[in-house]
C-alpha cells in the first residue's frame, strides 16, 4: 500500500477524490452577489461599464496619451546567459515548479517540453499533440506535467520516466488548465462550459455542472475540497 506523500511543510498530504469536490456558485461567496446590496465596488464597476457603453466623455473624449519615443541607441541589448532549446516554433506558455527545479513550456510546434532551469537541458518532450500546446503545468511536487492543446486534448506525463500516464479529449477548446495545490488532481475548463476534474494517474473523472458558458478560470478554496469555476 502506498504511503501518502508529504507536503512542503512536512504534513501528510490529503489524497482527494474528484467526487469529494463541492462546486460553489458566485452568489455563495460573501460580497459577490449584487442583489445583497453590500458590494459598492460591484455597483461602481457596473456604472463605469454602462458609461463606456453610452460613449461617456470619460472614456471617448479623454486626451490621447503622449508616448515617449525611445531611440534605438538608448536600448541596451544583452545576450542571454542561458538558452532553452527544443521547440521549433513560438513558445505559447511557460510554468515553473513550486520549488523552482523544473520549467514546462508549450509551443506552436504541437509539443510541450520540460527543462532544467539551471542548465537549460531538456528533461522531457511531451509529444502526441496534433495542435498547438497552449498549456503546460507542473504538479505541486514536480512528479507530473499536464499539457493541453487547442483541439481539447489533455495529456499527463510522469517526469521521472517520461511516460504518458493519462490522456483525455474534452471535445472542446481548452480555456484553462491547472493542478490542485496539494494533490494529483487536474482541473480543466472548456469553451463549451464543461469543467473536468481528473485524479491521475488513476484516471478517475468527474464533470462539473455546465450552464453553457465558457469557463475562463477557476480556483480551490483554502481547505482544498471546494472549487469555484469562473465563467464568462
Amino acid at each position: 500500500m502506498d504511503k501518502p506523500s508529504r507536503s512542503s511543510n512536512g504534513d501528510e498530504e490529503t489524497v482527494l477524490n474528484p467526487e469529494e469536490f463541492e462546486v460553489l456558485d458566485i452568489e455563495d461567496i460573501p460580497g459577490t452577489n449584487p442583489e445583497e446590496g453590500d458590494n459598492d465596488d460591484f455597483d461602481e464597476a457596473e456604472e463605469m461599464y454602462e458609461d463606456a457603453e453610452e460613449g461617456d466623455s470619460n472614456f471617448k473624449d479623454s486626451e490621447e496619451l503622449d508616448y515617449m519615443t525611445i531611440a534605438e541607441d538608448d536600448c541596451e541589448v544583452k545576450e542571454a546567459s542561458l538558452l532553452y532549446e527544443g521547440h521549433s516554433d513560438s513558445v505559447l506558455c511557460c510554468s515553473v515548479s513550486s520549488c523552482g527545479s523544473l520549467i514546462a513550456t508549450g509551443s506552436l510546434d504541437d509539443s510541450g517540453h520540460v527543462f532544467n532551469p539551471y542548465t537549460g537541458a531538456a528533461v522531457l518532450k511531451c509529444s502526441g499533440h496534433s495542435e498547438s500546446v497552449e498549456f503546460a503545468c507542473l504538479s505541486h511536487d514536480s512528479q507530473f506535467v499536464a499539457t493541453g492543446d487547442l483541439d481539447g486534448f489533455v495529456q499527463v506525463w510522469r517526469i521521472r520516466d517520461g511516460e504518458s500516464c493519462f490522456s483525455f479529449h474534452t471535445g472542446s477548446e481548452i480555456r484553462w488548465l491547472e493542478w490542485h495545490k496539494s494533490s494529483h488532481i487536474v482541473f480543466c475548463g472548456t469553451e463549451s462550459g464543461e469543467v473536468w476534474v481528473w485524479l491521475v494517474p488513476k484516471g478517475i473523472t468527474k464533470t462539473l455542472s455546465n450552464p453553457g458558458t465558457s469557463v475562463e478560470s477557476g480556483c480551490c478554496t483554502p481547505d482544498g475540497v471546494r472549487f469555484k469555476p469562473l465563467r464568462t
